[in-house]
């Protein structure tokens, strides 16, 4: 079972900026409620999903730099981390089932890249690319 990483603003670069795995962070505080109840959805995900992703949380209270830095304003808040940058966010609290869901939607996978770059052969005008991409 793999419990989420606690983060902190010494080790949010080497944990998640320089990971090479995408990484899933929880930025969430002790004094928020809606963060309380995220915590076990976002802990049992993180075992579901063990291998595809990384999962850590971030406590704003005691790392304020790397929720600053990422413009955290409001929490619970879950942005994934893919090759250092953020592809993809959202704030509250989510049930396990509506976070799973929401990160299958998000995570690199082959066939997104393939999907991409039938998108941008079409965009070029080159056809064919874009339908040997697709199949």
């Amino acid at each position: 079972m793999a419990a989420p990483i606690a983060l902190t603003d010494a080790t949010f670069k080497e944990e998640v900026v320089d990971s090479s795995t995408p990484v899933l962070v929880d930025f969430w505080a002790a004094w928020c409620g809606p963060c309380r109840m995220m915590a076990p959805e976002f802990a049992k995900a993180a075992r579901a999903l063990q291998g595809r992703a990384r999962f850590a949380k971030l406590d704003t209270e005691t790392a304020p730099q790397a929720g600053a830095r990422y413009g955290i304003r409001g929490i619970p808040a879950v942005k994934l981390f893919v090759g250092g940058a953020v592809a993809a966010e959202f704030t509250g609290a989510l049930p396990e089932h509506i976070l799973r869901q929401w990160l299958d939607e998000h995570l690199p996978s082959p066939a997104r890249a393939h999907v991409k770059a039938a998108e941008v052969a079409w965009g070029a005008g080159d056809r064919t690319t874009a339908r040997a991409k697709l199949e």
